[in-house]
């Protein structure tokens, strides 16, 4: 019985990890949702009273952006790596970032 139940545990907490990841054939809407937003907002607008820059309209190149979401920012702890994005993934959210978000109607137009 007690085989069963650490069976099931490591089950549950496996279906539970891989629930957390986005599938690997996402969207760069759907990464850009799960790993950016949280901090970004989903209209990319940022939090300016908790000191989140906004990425909609940036003027960074897709390249730079690319190499942002990989490695972080140096000395900026508020700005993380995303560990495990492939470089494809991060194009898909750069290019999102760039060439798509902007064009998303907000609540307030």
């Amino acid at each position: 019985m007690q085989g069963v139940r650490q069976v099931l545990a490591i089950s549950f907490f496996t279906t539970l990890l891989v629930a957390c990841e986005p599938p690997h054939d996402a969207t760069g809407k759907e990464l850009f949702e799960h790993y950016c937003s949280k901090c970004h907002n989903d209209s990319g607008k940022g939090q300016f009273l908790k000191g989140v820059p906004p990425n909609v309209g940036t003027w960074l190149a897709t390249s730079q952006i690319v190499v942002l979401i990989k490695h972080g920012k140096a000395n900026y702890s508020d700005m993380p790596a995303i560990e495990g994005l492939t470089e494809e993934q991060a194009l898909l959210i750069a290019s999102y970032l760039k060439y798509e978000l902007p064009r998303v109607p907000n609540e307030s137009d």
